[in-house]
């Protein structure tokens, strides 16, 4: 037989045409259920919590309309970059300030997932996503005028731009558009300028470029000149140090700026029932640099650069006297770990082959996550009034006890249903199935497994 006529034996074998369309099938199915998922956490997040200005946004709307009708700046040390994209909302009908977070979280995912498809698994790509609308803590940003969401659709999706990978003109501008969004999130909040630092520093040394260094720089000139305009100092932030009567059993309270003790205050940032980022945003724990790796270089690329970003943020605030984010539902300073902490879980709902902890872990996060969604939307406005009382004498029962913690009480003190909460309860229990089920699965095709392996041997126990 000569070589030409020899059978070639390594060729791979067509695909199976019994099994092939109705994979394809499968996948297209899964896919629209999981838009369609999407979708409706969009509209559950605008039609079902009230969108209101209170609080530190209220000063953000006195400064973007003392601008806008007086042609004046105010000395608010609260940064007017965020509130000036607001402008024409204002414009068009000053009650449609309260919704302009809806509409940057809006353009940000939509971005997002534009810089995902094509370059990451695209059932990862919508797992983000789903998991940051139905998932997290984002429903309070949306409903208030706060300038977190800004700050997090600057910096986070900025980072995932500035990580894309070719030499393309397009991915130059996309890249260069990125480092712009980054310093614009970083200005409206210049507390976040050393975790930008601690960013630009650790994506330079990976990358050998002294050049990056330049994106903290320009935010630090955005910063002082936005001082230096309004207050007559590049170095006025506007916040004024303080004393305030302490009345409550906390002995750090009162007084203001960074004066709060640096371990207390990380512990507490971690771990408090009330504001600890471990129970808002459990996807921080789960193990998922190198599983992202698996499903997308870029998206793991974003995700080192986002834990150094929230690090960063978790190291500086804890010196900060309000290091708890005062009268708001979670811990609102650390908005942007929900865009790691998703990134993370999509993995590891993705990932057939981990073992049966990480299913395990994965699956107990996916329901916390999603309970810390349903109920941020259903009572992100409904704190304990307890907390509040005589001059917040009790306020430390908000941040510490489980029983007080927004993220409990409405279980302990059987908070009614707010319109239509059995809807939105029945929304965020489909997420959850519509997640947890593959990885339930996993976890019972182990355990048999595991059973079958002889591993336990019912006859070998003796009394």
């Amino acid at each position: 037989m000569t070589t030409s006529q020899a059978p070639a034996i390594h060729e791979p074998l067509p695909p199976d045409p019994r099994t092939a369309p109705s994979r394809h099938w499968r996948g297209r199915l899964a896919a629209l259920v999981d838009w369609l998922l999407v979708a409706c956490a969009g509209a559950v997040l605008y039609f079902g919590q009230t969108h209101t200005v209170y609080g530190d946004a209220v000063w953000r709307r006195i400064s973007l309309v003392d601008l806008l009708k007086n042609h004046t700046l105010d000395r608010h040390p609260y940064s007017l970059v965020g509130p000036i994209f607001s402008a024409p909302l204002w414009e068009i009908d000053p009650k449609l300030i309260a919704y302009y977070n809806c509409i940057v979280a809006a353009v940000a995912f939509t971005c997002a997932w534009l810089l995902l498809r094509g370059r990451t698994e695209r059932v990862v790509a919508r797992h983000f996503i789903l998991l940051c609308l139905a998932a997290s803590m984002i429903a309070p940003a949306l409903g208030s005028y706060y300038g977190e969401m800004f700050t997090v659709a600057g910096q986070g999706v900025g980072l995932l731009a500035v990580v894309r990978r070719g030499d393309t003109r397009r991915d130059k501008l996309i890249r260069a558009a990125g480092w712009v969004a980054v310093v614009l999130g970083t200005a409206n909040t210049p507390a976040s300028l050393p975790a930008l630092a601690l960013v630009t520093l650790a994506w330079a040394w990976r990358n050998r470029r002294l050049r990056y260094g330049f994106a903290a720089a320009a935010a630090a000139l955005m910063i002082w000149g936005e001082a230096w305009l309004r207050r007559g100092s590049p170095f006025d932030s506007g916040y004024e140090v303080f004393h305030l009567p302490n009345n409550t059993p906390m002995p750090y309270v009162g007084v203001g700026g960074f004066s709060y003790p640096f371990f207390f205050g990380f512990i507490s940032i971690i771990f408090s029932f009330g504001k600890g980022i471990v129970w808002f945003i459990p996807g921080l724990v789960l193990p998922a640099r190198r599983r992202l790796a698996q499903f997308g270089a870029e998206l793991g690329e974003a995700y080192r650069l986002w834990m150094f970003l929230v690090a960063g943020l978790v190291v500086l605030y804890s010196s900060w006297w309000a290091w708890h984010g005062a009268w708001f539902w979670g811990p609102r300073f650390f908005l942007a770990g929900i865009l790691p902490a998703a990134a993370a879980l999509a993995a590891c709902l993705a990932d057939r082959a981990a073992r049966p902890l990480v299913n395990l872990a994965t699956l107990g996060v996916l329901a916390l996550s999603c309970w810390v969604g349903a109920n941020s939307l259903m009572w992100g406005h409904d704190l304990p009034k307890l907390c509040q009382d005589n001059e917040y004498q009790l306020e430390h029962m908000c941040h510490y006890t489980p029983e007080y913690s927004s993220l409990w009480w409405p279980l302990v003190h059987h908070l009614p249903l707010p319109r239509h909460g059995v809807l939105i309860a029945g929304f965020y229990l489909v997420v959850f199935l519509r997640l947890g089920v593959p990885v339930a699965g996993r976890l019972l095709r182990q355990a048999r497994e595991w059973a079958a392996s002889g591993a336990i041997e019912l006859r070998a126990w003796r009394i």
